[in-house]
């Protein structure tokens, strides 16, 4: 992108940055079918995160259909084009796949299924259907069982949500029931209480060996339904269902769950307990996968908890679930409550994060933009059988949305494609040097980052907070063909004159006429004599000025005042996009 030469703006400088042109029409979003399921063989039900490679080849699985009924692993070419990678096919093979699939450098794919491998009963209302597997597929689609859950004395069952492969080849994961006992549920035909487990974290290491790294025990929470994730430490993140704090309305057992760390030993500590409705407006009840920012912070959503009440004739004091942060130090904020005007509620997917700092999910059938601060706005709303659509979404590098519907028209789902609003953000800076001393200067540079077909013209300004005397100044720069620059200047001390008060200069002038007064009333028997007297008075008068306030010659100017600034870059874009307001902020330390 082109930057404008400088220009000066009343109170604050403003910079325009020139796209390729200078206006763009108005977009609407549109979504495209790219597949329509059938049942057999291609698939049907589709759910999980799908997978986007380099290639542009979408990957994803189908819980049922398939050649042999059990569900299926799918590929969607740009073009639409459907295929059937893989089928499962039951005990010992795996059954039911909910995590999607990830994949590795070489480009064989692994993921999980909710039942199949073993004929062990798990507690499920299909009695032999097996625990669920760990499965890789090769690049031409063979398939190799990782690891058949229940085949290994009480590990877990019912692995869902996706999977974290590790720099070691290692995979991990969580179970949603199995491992200690300690949560139960009413099983059918006669609702009796059984103790279903609390859910589990595996590793499956590159041999396919399986270890149990957690047994959740509900006051750590219980029931991870999401997956992990694995930052760029190697530390892995997920959520927990319920379990934790007792202080929630929910079905269960009043707890309102958790996020989870794993660290690198393979350590797992509560990263965070949700306080919920009785306890704060945080959330309860998170059943997404998480995501991560290049920063380290956590994202994603709570089913219930928040500030809005979904309806209140119905559900009386249920809330609609929340949009969360996490800070690499646990500190949470949530960023957006559901359930507003034109809102949805009840959220059980993830999001997805694009490089301009806005987030993208789906709930209760609409797919929702949510940028930085919160603000939301509604992208596409699915009818008909649709509107059950809850799944994560995947974007390309144009900014294009992928994702998939449970029913579809037909009952049997498809997969989508949505266009986004053209947007963009201030790119993060940090101001060099970001500390110094009053009287010194610091720049930085800033990138315009332009996300799904942005190409719109973009005005800067530069702000100080706190704006005391003497407060930084700041300014934007810019050349075209570069990134524009960000300088921010303070005042160095100075010393300057000082005038007399005029109660300073009267003392002044009186006391040497006072001492010329007692002078003479000496007597003059010499001239000589006077003069010498009078030449003494006058050196009293300048010593006066010291006697009467005037000792200082000059008064300095202390410059700048130590502390910490706040320096934001704020652009604007024009009407074409919508007037968007993106803004970023550094801080300057001055001593």
């Amino acid at each position: 992108m082109k930057l404008a030469k400088r220009t000066s703006g009343a109170g604050m400088l403003l910079i325009t940055v020139l796209a390729l042109a200078s206006t763009l029409p108005a977009q609407t979003q549109t979504l495209t079918v790219l597949h329509t399921f059938t049942g057999v063989p291609d698939g049907e039900r589709p759910y999980g995160r799908l997978l986007l490679d380099p290639a542009g080849i979408l990957y994803g699985t189908t819980t049922i259909g398939g050649t042999n009924g059990y569900g299926s692993v799918f590929k969607v070419d740009a073009s639409g084009n459907e295929s059937v990678f893989h089928s499962f096919a039951g005990p010992p093979d795996g059954s039911e796949p909910l995590s999607g699939v990830i994949r590795d450098a070489a480009g064989n794919l692994y993921g999980a299924t909710d039942l199949g491998g073993t004929s062990t009963l798990c507690w499920s209302d299909q009695p032999g259907s097996g625990c669920g597997i760990v499965f890789k597929l090769d690049p031409s689609g063979g398939e190799t069982v990782l690891h058949r859950f229940g085949s290994n004395g009480p590990d877990g069952f019912y692995p869902a949500g996706p999977l974290a492969l590790d720099s070691s080849g290692s995979l991990w994961g969580s179970t949603q029931e199995g491992g200690r006992q300690g949560c139960k549920i009413p099983m059918p035909p006669n609702g009796q209480l059984v103790d279903v487990g609390c859910g589990t974290v595996f590793k499956v290491d590159a041999s396919g060996i399986e270890s149990v790294v957690h047994n959740f025990e509900k006051v750590d929470g219980a029931w991870p339904l999401g997956g992990v994730v694995q930052d760029q430490a190697g530390n892995l993140y997920g959520a927990t269902k319920t379990g934790g704090l007792m202080d929630c309305p929910s079905d269960w057992f009043g707890e309102c769950g958790t996020v989870f760390k794993v660290d690198t030993t393979g350590q797992v500590s509560t990263f965070y307990s949700f306080k919920g409705g009785d306890g704060g407006p945080d959330g309860d009840i998170p059943e997404s996968s998480l995501i991560l920012d290049p920063a380290g912070n956590l994202y994603g959503t709570t089913n219930a908890g928040g500030t809005v009440v979904c309806a209140p004739q119905v559900l009386p004091g249920i809330t609609c679930g929340t949009f969360f942060q996490l800070t690499p130090a646990g500190k949470e904020t949530v960023i957006h409550s559901f359930g507003g005007a034109g809102d949805a509620g009840f959220p059980i997917s993830g999001l997805v994060r694009d490089a301009a700092g806005n987030f993208y999910g789906m709930v209760t059938g609409l797919v929702l933009k949510l940028d930085s601060t919160g603000k939301e706005s509604v992208l596409y709303t699915f009818t008909g059988l649709d509107i059950q659509a809850s799944g994560d979404l995947v974007q390309d590098a144009a900014g294009n949305l992928y994702g998939t519907t449970y029913y579809g028209a037909n009952g049997k789902g498809t997969v989508f494609k949505l266009t986004t609003p053209p947007d963009f953000a201030v790119g993060a800076f940090t101001l060099t040097p970001a500390s110094m001393p009053a009287g010194g200067s610091a720049s930085a540079s800033v990138d315009l980052i332009a996300v799904s077909g942005f190409n719109d013209t973009v005005r800067f300004a530069c702000a100080v907070s706190p704006t005391p005397a003497q407060a930084p100044q700041c300014s934007v720069n810019a050349t075209p063909g570069t990134p524009a620059t960000v300088t921010v200047t303070t005042s160095g001390t100075s010393a300057r004159a000082t005038s007399l008060s005029g109660k300073e200069l009267s003392c002044a002038l009186w006391l040497p006429v006072l001492g010329l007064v007692g002078i003479g009333s000496l007597g003059s028997k010499q001239r000589r004599i006077k003069t010498i007297l009078l030449g003494c008075a006058l050196y009293m008068g300048v010593a006066s000025l010291a006697a009467c306030g005037g000792g200082s010659t000059s008064s300095g100017n202390r410059g700048t005042p130590a502390g910490a600034y706040t320096i934001t870059v704020t652009g604007t874009s024009s009407a074409a996009t919508g007037s968007l307001v993106r803004s970023t902020s550094a801080t300057l330390q001055v001593q």
